[in-house]
């Protein structure tokens, strides 16, 4: 009696795709009213992919995976917006397609390779649930999380609780203020988090020091080799004057500049940072951070690691070596982090600088990625463009916004 169940099932749904016969049975598509007439949502189980492995749509593991990577990411902005909080949401890798299918009226719909992508999905689900933050929910943490909660205030009340922002707290860029990099991958690798990596691959503690783990660096390392000759790593970034406002925004005020292509014309940007509505003396919120008169400056920034990481890949599958498609997808992601901290130390602005990537906790939304695209002028013509649902392709890239001395840790609101 503690939970309402409503079941959203439907034979023959995808994760992103539409179906050429029976479109309808998109679940992109179906997500956002199916979130926003059961609203407000607790828990989310999501478990999507098999019918993405049919040979209409030419697809395998690892895409179906960053599909349903779009749908969570659909799930936390959407009812963020709808109802306030995101849900718990449960990823579910989909069973193995049996042999038996060969035998089948689906066969022709499916095909051996269809039978040995889904032998892959809880390998790249898992990587995809560890990118997301996802965690399993045991019934009795979430009933002690319910519990602990605190009740919200209203969005006035939090605002009067702001932080305010002090004059000797704004740091002044000293150096250059347009940053488009130029750099290899041996420029990044001492920077590279080798944690989430050997996480990715399953090893943990001491396993990490073991046989298995010197041959998977060392085919790391042979691999880094390969992307710095085939994937072209991208950095933009651009330290502009910015201000606040009441509402929470942060007002970003290029200055034309004919010379960048594609960039932006001196209009303002106004990209709304939500607040904490958590009861406490003063709640968290970005735009506070920035002052709401005088001088104050705000770095949106771009970096990637994946133009190229598709067609890499595509070689590798050729080959059937799965493994290595794998490993480069990886490397390039931890790659894409520690580029946009190459990017963060070659700025001589402030004595310490902190980024905070669209999509997590501190903004959730994913729509100010648009915004950080034209005021760079980053598109099509440097190998990156953005969904529906503002996802950045190719996925191993990160956008978002630095700040200079203030704040001085990260948060969810």
């Amino acid at each position: 009696n503690d939970y309402n169940v409503i079941e959203e099932g439907c034979n023959g749904r995808t994760t992103i795709h539409d179906d050429p016969v029976e479109g309808w049975k998109n679940g992109l598509d179906y997500l956002r009213p199916c979130l926003n007439s059961h609203k407000p949502v607790d828990i989310i189980i999501l478990m999507l992919g098999t019918n993405d492995l049919k040979t209409v749509f030419h697809s395998n593991a690892e895409l179906i995976a960053e599909g349903v990577g779009v749908l969570v990411d659909v799930i936390k902005s959407f009812s963020l917006e709808k109802q306030e909080f995101i849900p718990k949401i449960i990823l579910v890798s989909p069973p193995q397609i049996g042999e038996g299918i060969k035998s089948s009226p689906f066969f022709g719909a499916f095909d051996e390779r269809s039978v040995e992508e889904s032998k892959k999905f809880h390998l790249h689900y898992e990587y995809i649930a560890e990118q997301k933050n996802q965690q399993r929910i045991v019934r009795e943490t979430y009933r002690k999380e319910q519990a602990a909660k605190k009740p919200q205030l209203s969005l006035l009340e939090a605002q009067r609780r702001r932080h305010v922002k002090r004059v000797g707290e704004v740091a002044i860029p000293k150096g250059a203020t347009n940053f488009d990099l130029k750099v290899s991958v041996d420029d990044l690798v001492e920077r590279i988090n080798w944690n989430f990596f050997y996480q990715a691959w399953g090893l943990k503690g001491e396993n990490r020091k073991g046989e298995e783990a010197e041959r998977l660096m060392k085919d790391a390392r042979e691999m880094l080799k390969v992307i710095d000759e085939k994937i072209t790593l991208l950095a933009k970034a651009r330290i502009l004057p910015a201000n606040s406002n009441e509402y929470d925004d942060i007002i970003i005020k290029p200055t034309p500049d004919p010379s960048r292509k594609g960039g932006e014309t001196g209009q303002q940007f106004a990209i709304h940072m939500p607040r904490s509505l958590k009861d406490s003396d003063e709640t968290l919120c970005l735009a506070d951070y920035i002052m709401k008169e005088g001088t104050d400056f705000i770095c949106p920034f771009v970096v990637s690691a994946g133009i190229g990481l598709k067609s890499l890949q595509e070689e590798f599958r050729k080959d059937k070596d799965e493994y290595k498609a794998m490993m480069a997808k990886l490397l390039c992601d931890r790659l894409a982090e520690a580029l946009a901290d190459y990017l963060s130390d070659t700025m001589e602005w402030g004595t310490r600088r902190i980024r905070f990537a669209f999509g997590y906790g501190a903004c959730p939304d994913h729509k100010p990625k648009e915004q950080v695209f034209q005021i760079l002028g980053v598109g099509e013509q440097d190998g990156l463009s953005l969904t529906e649902t503002y996802m950045i392709n190719p996925g191993e890239s990160i956008c978002g916004l630095i700040f200079a001395n203030t704040p001085t840790k990260y948060f969810n609101v």
